[in-house]
């Protein structure tokens, strides 16, 4: 081992000397800590979201589904589950056009099936899962 350090440059075994070890090692430490702690935000948040009817849906998609599942998977029209979202808060009056968006990708998808008479439900795949 004695013959492999005369090998390094001299400025290399001095700047090697001279590394704060322990500063790196604290400051790894602490930024180790520092992502755990983001790391639970995260989980946390996460969880919240997916928490069922009190957490809010992370997706348009997610809240369309949900709402329907939550009326038992009746079909229902589009301006019932778009006022059902407004009211819940998951969507704003003056994002229509996004939930039509969202419902037509749905059905294009089959996540949704249309009905004759313009209702809406939910595939058979995605009516009793959870997202």
């Amino acid at each position: 081992m004695a013959a492999s350090t005369r090998n390094f440059h001299p400025n290399l075994e001095t700047w090697a000397k001279s590394f704060p070890l322990e500063e790196a090692d604290a400051r790894i430490h602490q930024l180790e800590r520092e992502l755990a702690r983001l790391r639970s935000w995260r989980d946390t948040f996460i969880k919240a979201a997916d928490s069922g009817p009190a957490g809010m849906p992370t997706s348009r998609p997610a809240a369309i589904r949900r709402v329907l599942r939550e009326g038992g998977n009746e079909p229902a029209l589009p301006a019932e589950i778009k006022d059902a979202m407004v009211e819940r808060g998951w969507l704003r009056p003056a994002e229509s056009k996004y939930f039509y968006s969202a419902i037509s990708t749905m059905t294009k998808r089959r996540h949704l099936l249309r009905l004759q008479d313009g209702r809406y439900m939910l595939s058979q795949k995605y009516a009793s899962s959870d997202d």
